[in-house]
């Protein structure tokens, strides 16, 4: 039972990590995946979905790595170092994402300007506070969070569309942009997550999670894989709106959610390298969430057609370096057994 529990908890975390105002208002996976085939779309997510997410979590249980700092060090070596500015990096953009999201879904609900990032500044508050209970404040949010918004995209997904598009088929490349960029962004909980998993869980885990989030992708895609969202900040939001009042609010409502799921799992690692740094870490909170909340004044829409694509290439990087250090690793133990095993056998 508490075996079960684990893998639970840890899919909503991961699905929470993931589901955040790009993916929940359909702006990225119409960015990733136009004109793509929903079904092609679902098998290929599915696939890369699950390698780059068990690697993680197989390197952290193998190795007993639980921050990227040590982590890049053991793959990159000296080099550590820029790829741990390069994922941090990362991390702030995204946070920023997040909070420029909130400010835009929370201005619609309320109807007033979003030139001012008042619900930025809040939900930067709000989710400040979750941090300060390092991984348990992420993991309940998580749960609480996360069935609602599932309920949400499946709800306004499985209405009937007023058009069609026809699909050109599915690249590849666009598959393995998007898992390596969603996966590199869940490396920071993914590690210390883990640590509550043997090996077994890590497997499990990663199948029930990347099924769950293939599946929301190619349901999402085949309801605005339309050329008239292109310009839509947010589809999902939109078609909520044409349904009335009702389930607007509600969409808006699971949206937000999203927003300080994703939001709450990309503060988490900055705050703890910042806290290497600054040892109070309400101050080191604080600090991450006023320059996200700065840099968020970029807008939601630019931040995500510019940056995402380029964090993707960086995620794509640091995931064939693990698999292959993992793979040699593998040969190398095996082939050290095996000697151990002629050496016993010599001497016997």
């Amino acid at each position: 039972m508490k075996s079960v529990f684990n893998c639970l908890t840890a899919v909503c975390v991961i699905v929470g990590c993931v589901i955040g105002a790009g993916f929940a208002s359909g702006k990225e996976v119409l960015i990733f995946f136009y004109q793509g085939n929903p079904l092609l779309v679902f098998i290929s997510c599915f696939i890369l979905f699950f390698v780059g997410t068990v690697l993680f979590l197989i390197a952290s249980n193998r190795y007993k790595i639980y921050d990227t700092h040590i982590l890049f060090y053991k793959i990159f070596g000296r080099l550590n170092i820029i790829f741990e500015l390069l994922i941090n990096l990362a991390y702030f953009i995204v946070l920023a994402t997040m909070l420029a999201g909130s400010n835009l879904c929370l201005s619609k609900i309320f109807n007033t300007s979003s030139i001012f990032p008042f619900f930025s500044l809040a939900t930067a508050i709000l989710c400040g506070y979750a941090l300060n209970h390092d991984i348990s404040g992420l993991k309940f949010v998580n749960v609480l969070a996360v069935p609602l918004i599932i309920v949400f995209i499946i709800y306004i997904c499985l209405q009937r569309g007023d058009a069609s598009v026809v699909c050109e088929g599915q690249r590849l490349s666009s598959s393995l942009s998007y898992s390596a960029f969603n996966c590199i962004m869940m490396c920071g909980v993914l590690l210390p997550l883990g640590k509550g998993l043997n090996k077994k869980e890590c497997v499990i885990t990663s199948l029930i999670s990347s099924l769950f989030l293939s599946a929301l992708v190619a349901l999402i895609l085949q309801r605005i894989n339309q050329g008239v969202f292109l310009d839509t900040p947010m589809p999902l939001i939109s078609l909520a709106k044409e349904r009335g009042i009702i389930p607007f609010y509600l969409a808006s409502g699971a949206l937000y959610l999203s927003i300080v799921t994703t939001l709450v799992s990309n503060a988490f690692p900055l705050v703890r390298s910042l806290g290497n740094v600054v040892k109070d870490k309400t101050v080191s909170t604080a600090i991450v969430m006023f320059c996200a909340l700065i840099f968020s004044l970029v807008g939601f829409d630019n931040i995500i057609e510019k940056a995402y694509p380029a964090i993707a290439i960086f995620g794509l990087i640091v995931i064939i370096f693990l698999l292959v250090g993992l793979i040699f690793d593998y040969i190398l133990e095996k082939k050290r057994s095996k000697e151990r095993q002629n050496h016993d056998a010599v001497t016997n």
